[in-house]
């Protein structure tokens, strides 16, 4: 592994770029701004003393040459001006003589010494400027197509406004200038410019070069999308614009700003043409870094808005972030972390670690997870744990999160080095899940790991542990997953919900914000980065706590897996059914009301729980004052009204009993589950669930035996359910002494406990 990281770093070193060209337009106020190409003086100026600084500011000419020799400097920025307004002048070169910044200033010909406006800004006066009153029918001829328009009011013409402006873009110079002078006249405006809107005179261009900080370059004649223009006249608009600016500075122009300049305005033809009209650069407007790799004649560049400092920061570390990340992914993690795991994934592995047969009988089991004690595949996690203990079988356990102070469990030591944080920023920018924990591959060297017989692994998803070292733990010791949701099957989501591509190759994913959320549609790579890893263990035995999960698994890319069920259990003895007016006296809740409890983590926010079937029903029964909702799990106010209660999050598992006893029903209306703690809970304390016909659920609550299945995402037969169940007092004692004895016959902690001991001994006993 160290030299692994060392590789990384020193190609990290290599790889890194480090150049940044900033673009703005104009510096000032202005009343309307609808290209958002202004920024305040204010903003502006802070935003140039930060970049003093902060970073190495260098002019556009350093660039080029350092770009030339593919020697880019570190964290280098460079400041840009396309157009040539008359406030670069007078509001932007003092802020950048103040702070000695330099900066190229890119100037549109034909504009110079005139009174009239650019075409964006005659469209805004037209359609968007506050003494726009033009409203009436506009019909208009565009690139051989007639649009039509009714204006009634303001937001019709800043609509119309929105649609022409893409559609003006995209036409030649000629034809742009008679759609405009076609709609000055439409709207029966002034064709002569606002002072506030005017370009710079030549006498002005001068002053703004005077010092030496600030460099004139070219922006064609018309400002026209040279992609649009015949060669002949591309070549017109970058030669003579040149030819002006040299005949007003007496001077050698060197460089060239693409108008527009995105992918579809400028491309490898108009940059050869720009170098061979003689240009040191052609500077374009791709959203990017500049690397040492790119083409000095489509240099890309990031645009700067109106942002307050926070936000310029915040974008400023995103777009070095950001790019240096691709750099990384492409040139070093894929190829180096690539072959890497490729090595880990070799079958050669199995042969180079040998399982110790000589085991006779369990001693030792290892558990790996998320936390150690809250949420429910660590509280079955830590059940096993402290029962192993108990029964003379040595447990510990390895987590990301440690929340109880018991000494055999110890958190998985996180590499922090300057690598592992940029690999975590790698992963989150490029929702990688969990690709790149160089850690993981550590635990092998643990103590714990070391003494177990049995490594039992419980919840691997939670940005702690990378899989591809699963080959390699499984390779050295038996190995039991128990999976307590979906998503060591699927692309990302820890629950599917109706989708079911994780059964052929998870791709076009349209619900990336389920848990755990990812940005950007990974899921086929994670899926086949799985696949892959699947495919390489040996050794290891799935468990799944319902059959509803295992007849998924059983149709999953772990269906060469050894698939076993076993379900759920509790603590009986601690999950006790308390008679109800003890457990309300206890608790302080009215002896005369029915209780309707709901329980979950982080209560009716939970998305999975079904928060908003709560809501529906208390809003259906709360004018019954017989009634009273209790929200345990809610991070709100104690008391809310006098038929509403919301209770923190409870660690005490003797109080949850009580609160469990003093309700007459579980709501338990959730949208995705495997064998869920909560409804056992509460059917060893003699309280019956109502919940949805939904994963492994069916397989805990009996119809009208101990509960009620509802149909899935169905309000009105859940409303139903709670009123057939809640007003029959019979119906309901019944109901509760089945709950009691459906846990007492299958799902208890001794249960679950023995067939976890006898897979483990099977297990081994099998690889004697």
């Amino acid at each position: 592994m160290s030299s692994l990281i060392k590789i990384i770093n020193n190609e990290y070193r290599k790889l890194l770029p480090k150049a940044l060209v900033l673009i703005y337009h104009r510096v000032g106020d202005l009343e309307n701004d609808p290209q958002n190409l202004s920024i305040s003086a204010e903003k502006f100026e802070a935003q140039m003393k930060y970049l003093k600084e902060n970073y190495k500011v260098i002019s556009l000419k350093e660039l080029t040459k350092d770009l030339k020799k593919k020697k880019i400097k570190h964290n280098s920025v460079v400041i840009t001006f396309d157009d040539g307004y008359a406030d670069n002048l007078y509001n932007a070169k003092p802020i950048l003589e103040k702070y000695n910044i330099p900066a190229t200033v890119f100037i549109t010909g034909e504009m110079i010494n005139s009174n009239k406006e650019y075409w964006w800004d005659e469209l805004e006066k037209i359609f968007v400027s506050d003494k726009t009153s033009i409203f009436k029918p506009l019909s208009v001829e565009i690139n051989n197509k007639i649009y039509h328009w009714n204006i009634n009011n303001k937001l019709d013409a800043i609509s119309v406004y929105n649609q022409l402006h893409p559609l003006i873009k995209y036409t030649s110079n000629e034809e742009r200038k008679n759609i405009l002078n076609f709609l000055l006249n439409w709207a029966d405006t002034q064709i002569e410019g606002r002072a506030s809107h005017r370009a710079m005179t030549d006498n002005e261009i001068i002053d703004l070069s005077l010092g030496g900080l600030i460099e004139i370059g070219a922006h064609t004649v018309s400002h026209c999308v040279l992609t649009q223009e015949t060669e002949e006249r591309q070549l017109f608009e970058i030669i003579e614009s040149k030819k002006i600016l040299e005949k007003i500075l007496n001077k050698n122009i060197e460089s060239f700003s693409y108008p527009f300049g995105t992918s579809e305005d400028a491309n490898d033809k108009t940059a050869n043409l720009v170098k061979n009209c003689g240009f040191e650069n052609g500077i374009a407007n791709e959203q990017d870094f500049v690397t040492n790799i790119d083409n000095p004649y489509l240099i890309p560049r990031r645009l700067i808005r109106n942002w307050d400092l926070n936000e310029f920061k915040t974008n400023l570390d995103k777009y070095f972030l950001k790019d240096r990340l691709n750099i990384i992914e492409n040139y070093v993690i894929s190829p180096i972390l690539g072959s890497y795991i490729n090595h880990k994934l070799n079958k050669k592995i199995n042969k180079k670690y040998k399982i110790n047969k000589q085991i006779k009988e369990l001693n030792s089991v290892l558990q790996i997870n998320t936390q150690d004690c809250r949420g429910g595949a660590a509280k079955v996690a830590f059940d096993i744990h402290n029962k192993l203990n108990n029964t003379g079988i040595n447990s510990c356990m390895l987590v990301d999160k440690k929340e109880s102070k018991c000494e055999n469990i110890d958190l998985i030591n996180r590499n922090n080095s300057y690598l592992q944080l940029l690999l975590n920023q790698h992963q989150n920018y490029s929702s990688k899940l969990d690709s790149l924990h160089l850690s993981t591959f550590e635990i092998m060297k643990h103590d714990y790991f070391k003494k177990a017989d049995i490594i039992h692994l419980h919840n691997l998803h939670g940005n702690y542990f990378n899989l591809a070292a699963l080959p390699e733990i499984s390779a050295q010791k038996h190995t039991i997953w128990t999976l307590h949701d979906m998503q060591a099957i699927t692309g990302h989501c820890a629950h599917s919900f109706e989708c079911d591509k994780w059964s052929i190759e998870c791709k076009g994913c349209i619900k990336l914000n389920i848990y755990p959320a990812i940005k950007k549609d990974q899921t086929k790579y994670l899926w086949n980065k799985k696949k892959r890893i699947y495919q390489n263990l040996d050794n290891i035995t799935i468990v799944c706590p319902s059959n509803w999960l295992k007849n998924k698994v059983e149709k999953s890319i772990l269906k060469n897996s050894d698939i076993r069920l076993i379900y759920n259990g509790i603590d009986e003895n601690l999950f006790f059914n308390y008679p109800k007016k003890e457990a309300r006296e206890k608790l302080n809740l009215p002896l005369n009301k029915k209780i309707l409890l709901f329980s979950a983590d982080y209560g009716l926010i939970n998305p999975w729980k079904g928060g908003k079937y709560i809501y529906k029903a208390y809003n259906q029964l709360k004018e019954d004052p017989n009634i009273l909702f209790i929200n345990i799990g809610s991070s709100a106010t104690l008391q809310v009204n006098e038929n509403w209660i919301n209770v923190p999050y409870i660690d005490n598992q003797k109080e949850l009993a009580l609160y469990y006893s003093a309700a007459d029903l579980l709501l338990y209306p959730t949208l995705a589950d495997n064998c869920p703690l909560t409804v056992l809970e509460s059917l060893s304390c003699g309280t019956p669930v109502v919940s949805f016909k939904t994963g492994g659920v069916p397989e805990l609550i009996e119809h009208f035996k101990n509960g009620y299945i509802c149909k899935y995402k169905d309000n009105n037969d859940f409303i139903k359910a709670i009123k057939t169940l809640i007003y029959d007092d019979n119906l309901l004692h019944q109901l509760s002494i089945n709950a009691r004895k459906t846990v007492i016959d299958k799902f208890t902690l001794d249960e679950m406990i023995n067939n976890y001991k006898n897979l483990y001994n099977e297990v081994i006993i099998a690889n004697q």
